[in-house]
């Protein structure tokens, strides 16, 4: 039997699930090369969370560690 995903979940969820996949794909490639080329950061709608004094706190940090 097969159903369409879209009939039974939402779009958050199936977003929740690619980003899973994604991320375990990531996880598995990197197991693979033994080097982290490309650190990740994700930040969850910063926007929203911080005020300004700190969201220019975590540019200048996000900043500092690209450069390093």
């Amino acid at each position: 039997m097969q159903i369409d995903a879209a009939l039974v979940a939402n779009s958050s969820w199936l977003k929740a699930i690619l980003w899973a996949f994604v991320f375990a794909l990531r996880e598995q490639t990197l197991e693979v090369l033994g080097v982290n080329p490309f650190p990740l950061v994700i930040l969850d709608d910063p926007q929203m969370t911080f005020d300004p004094r700190n969201k220019r706190k975590w540019a200048e940090e996000l900043a500092r560690l690209a450069n390093t």
